[in-house]
């Protein structure tokens, strides 16, 4: 038995003929993705092994094939192929031994991953089933799988568990980013072959901006390479300024082009959101998050219905626009990243004939997470004004706040806390309804709501006095620091 252990190269006169790895035969080998063709030609028909990854058996029509998402053939007696071979970052050695007629031939492959996000670079998953969590071009991207995670395809268990992550684009040109944001990170495609995650996963993208404010950044999800469209979806993300990373939820939908982007325009442009306003800070956060919209003129811009609003230079902050109940109930779900039901028909009546899209699919969100409730009369009043009163109230809820059940106690802080306290009939706007009072409470407590200034100097609660849209951003801007969603 002649055992040969040689250096790879065109072609050779033992049992191997020539190895060819991603239809290069000549060495060094750099892959620029996590897996690589190989091609192993020999003499004539016998038993070739590579790696420890398939075994091609004389006389059997199908090879052995020892890992997920590995595909093998052989065209020819001579030639055998092997699709998707994985490797781990760095050097890799690959042992090719071929047998054909008693005779055995090794040969060591060795191939280079530098698992950096170069352009055009691939990451390969050959099943997530196996996977907890993915890292790739050393740890720009992060698939937070959690355990036991799976790929759905119209409703049952896709035959396909694999997944790739591409490098489209190391510098987006300007004019495929969102109006008023640039892109600071490559942009990055996730491809399931059109299925969808079966559990909550999440995605950790680095970006490159050095003293970036976290408010200003956000991560955009398009359905192709240009993320100026209106249906563009920005999907916010919790920022680690020190590591400079994004990580957002992701749950259902995972295909898609993702990249960090910074607000660098944003809210500041608008007439009426001046920078030495108190409200300034909150709302462009907001607005940068995608967590707020202007609520202004443009077409698409007040699905609400609001009155006296301005043209497109105005974000919808003066003092005597309120904000309805359908818009908070749509920016808690965006603050909390709730995953949005789709649905059909509308649990309100008035919802499903007065909205439609993500607002009516918000609402019901909100509705489904027992975060708001609707009227006597079953409909939600979406195009109602919102009271401070239930803002608290659906404040408390999102934060989870313990609320006191003893009445004396409660009616005792507010009380001291505020000139309205004592007072339960909100009929005027002032007080606090008995229904709300553990409610608003447990928010001035946390620090999520105070009073407001009335004569004579005292604070007020006034908890039946409509919410502002400058003072729900303030509100929500303050419930999202807290919970750490920024």
């Amino acid at each position: 038995m002649l055992i040969l252990t040689l250096a790879v190269g065109t072609a050779f006169a033992g049992v191997i003929t020539s190895i060819l790895v991603d239809g290069d035969s000549t060495p060094p080998y750099v892959s620029a993705s996590n897996t690589i063709t190989i091609e192993v030609y020999t003499t004539s028909d016998g038993d070739v092994k590579v790696g420890s990854v398939v075994t091609f058996i004389y006389g059997s029509t199908e090879p052995e094939i020892k890992v997920p998402g590995v595909t093998a053939s052989k065209p020819s007696s001579t030639k055998c192929v092997v699709d998707n071979y994985p490797l781990k970052p760095g050097v890799n050695s690959i042992t090719i031994t071929a047998k054909v007629d008693g005779v055995s031939e090794t040969k060591k492959l060795t191939v280079t991953f530098p698992n950096a996000p170069t352009e055009g670079a691939t990451f390969s998953v050959g099943d997530i089933t196996t996977q907890t969590k993915v890292t790739a071009f050393s740890g720009n991207i992060i698939l937070d799988l959690g355990k036991g995670n799976y790929l759905v395809n119209f409703g049952s268990l896709a035959g396909d568990q694999s997944l790739v992550i591409r490098v489209d684009d190391l510098d987006l040109p300007k004019s495929y980013s969102p109006s008023g944001f640039v892109c600071i990170s490559p942009v990055y495609e996730i491809d399931s072959n059109g299925n969808t995650l079966g559990a909550p996963a999440k995605l950790t993208v680095k970006y490159t901006g050095i003293g970036a404010e976290p408010d200003r950044i956000t991560v955009f999800r398009s359905d192709n390479y240009d993320f100026s469209n209106s249906t563009d979806i920005n999907l916010g993300g919790l920022v680690n300024k020190t590591a400079r990373t994004v990580t957002i939820p992701l749950e259902g939908t995972v295909d898609g082009y993702y990249a960090v982007f910074i607000s660098v325009v944003g809210a500041q442009n608008y007439t009426d959101l001046p920078a030495d306003g108190w409200y300034y800070h909150p709302v462009s956060a907001l607005f940068a998050k995608g967590v707020m919209k202007p609520a202004n003129s443009s077409p698409g811009n007040n699905p609400w219905g609001y009155l006296g609003v301005g043209g497109s230079d105005t974000f919808g902050l003066s003092s005597s626009l309120n904000i309805c109940r359908g818009e908070f109930a749509y920016i808690i779900v965006k603050a909390l990243g709730l995953p949005l039901i789709d649905v059909s028909t509308s649990t309100f009546p008035d919802v499903d004939s007065g909205l439609s899209g993500e607002y009516e699919d918000a609402i019901e969100t909100a509705a489904r997470n027992g975060l708001i409730a609707g009227l006597p009369n079953g409909n939600f009043g979406w195009d109602a004004t919102l009271t401070r009163e239930q803002a608290a109230a659906i404040i408390a809820r999102a934060t989870r706040l313990t609320l006191v059940t003893d009445e004396q106690a409660v009616d005792a802080v507010l009380q001291t806390a505020f000139a309205d306290g004592a007072d339960k009939d909100v009929s005027d706007g002032t007080g606090i309804s008995i229904w709300a009072r553990p409610s608003v409470l447990a928010c001035y407590k946390a620090g999520y709501i105070g009073g407001v200034p009335s004569a004579g100097g005292s604070v007020e609660f006034q908890g039946g006095a409509s919410l502002t849209r400058a003072q729900a951003a303030s509100l929500i801007h303050k419930m999202m620091q807290k919970m750490k969603l920024l």
